[in-house]
């Protein structure tokens, strides 16, 4: 009955072994799937980042392209702007020429008209 009753408590022994080296692995089976699965969120997490960070440099890209057209069509229209008002001032020259170049030709008309005695 010793030998019975010593390998009936080795079977509990071992049953107990086996049950707490079942509960190890399940907590450490339990433990990296939480670690993978963060992992897995890290990873979408920096997906999402890299994503983001695509589409603010396509934004980026955009606004420096903007700002080089909108400094360009500023520089067209200041061009645009110094031609006109250099063509307003010799307008004004001109206006002021043919205002002088008419007096003139009035006067050599009125001492033409003053030589024939009209």
């Amino acid at each position: 009955m010793t030998d019975h009753g010593s390998a009936d408590e080795r079977d509990r022994i071992n049953a107990d072994d086996a049950r707490d080296t079942a509960e190890k692995w399940r907590v450490k089976d339990a433990a990296a799937l939480a670690g993978a699965q963060g992992t897995r969120q890290r990873a979408e997490g920096l997906r999402a980042n890299a994503e983001q960070k695509r589409d603010s440099d396509d934004q980026l890209r955009t606004l420096v392209e903007d700002v080089r057209q909108l400094r360009s069509e500023l520089r067209a229209s200041t061009e645009l702007r110094t031609a006109t008002e250099d063509a307003r001032i010799a307008s004004a020259e001109q206006r002021k020429l043919l205002g002088e170049m008419h007096a003139a030709a009035q006067a050599v008309a009125r001492g033409i008209a003053a030589s024939r005695g009209d």
